[in-house]
């Protein structure tokens, strides 16, 4: 049983709670515990403010790594909003011919979307991008798909995230490198501070 602290709030259409700066997401037919940490599965039954919730038909694994276009700062700091707004990406998925939106029902949020020229090694199922919290999202990225998602946050003014921090930009594009965010805060600060025999 899980208890929640936090009120509800909208998450692509779907319903989301909040513990602490953990979320929950009802999405796909799944509980989903979205946290710095990782993204988990939560089978059972949640204590949710309208009432309890079971949950069942755990029949695909959302276990993999995370990449996300945000307008924030950092993805993993709840407190902060990113705000890409569903008007905002559905306009994006109507202007690239590459992407083609899928019809929300009780499987696929609302801004659901496939990569038409792009498809899954393992599966052979086309590269999905969701959307949720003002982010846009998948899972499992090859190089293609971070170089794809780099164009497309740069059009939507925003920038790519993994779940364990980095961030991918145009820079990435030359080096193959991602950037930690906390190299661009030292070099921020480095940048800042001023030489010692400068007084003014």
């Amino acid at each position: 049983m899980v208890e929640w602290e936090k009120g509800m709030v909208q998450l692509g259409g779907k319903v989301q709670y909040f513990f602490g700066k953990d979320s929950v997401q009802l999405s796909h037919n799944f509980v989903i515990l979205r946290s710095p940490k990782g993204h988990f599965i939560i089978p059972g039954i949640l204590k949710c403010p309208f009432g309890d919730l079971l949950v069942t038909n755990l029949y695909r694994s959302y276990m993999g790594y995370y990449l996300n276009i945000i307008r924030k700062k950092n993805y993993a700091d709840w407190e902060e909003d990113s705000n890409i707004s569903m008007e905002e990406w559905l306009a994006y998925i109507e202007l690239d011919e590459e992407l083609e939106l899928q019809p929300e029902d009780d499987n696929l949020a609302a801004g659901f979307c496939r990569w038409l020229t792009e498809v899954y090694e393992d599966t052979n199922d086309h590269v999905w991008f969701d959307y949720g919290m003002g982010c846009i999202g998948t899972k499992n990225p090859n190089e293609v798909t971070i170089h794809k998602m780099i164009r497309m946050a740069n059009v939507l003014q925003g920038k790519v995230q993994g779940d364990d921090g980095e961030i991918y930009d145009d820079r990435y594009l030359e080096t193959g490198k991602a950037i930690w965010l906390e190299q661009e805060e030292e070099k921020a600060a480095v940048g800042s501070k001023k030489p010692w025999w400068k007084i003014w």
